[in-house]
């Protein structure tokens, strides 16, 4: 894996890219090795879905505890 490839995937779109080659989840979950394009495009049955990642640091186990912190704060 390499930053150049790394950063062609993240550029690129769901129409850009091709189905043939993106992994399906199930293929993915299954794995020990990722590979590059797995990291920003998968396969949900007939759906090609992009990842997106964040440059603030906060983890999704972090966004999530504060989205129920803040719902249970509703709630009270």
């Amino acid at each position: 894996m390499n930053t150049e490839e790394l950063t062609r995937y993240k550029n690129m779109s769901v129409e850009d890219i091709d189905k043939n080659i993106v992994p399906d989840i199930e293929d993915i979950r299954n794995r020990n090795c990722i590979d590059p394009i797995s990291m920003y495009f998968m396969k949900v049955g007939n759906v090609v879905v992009k990842c997106n990642y964040a440059n603030n640091g906060r983890s999704l186990e972090d966004c999530f505890l504060s989205y129920l912190q803040k719902k249970a704060m509703l709630i009270d």
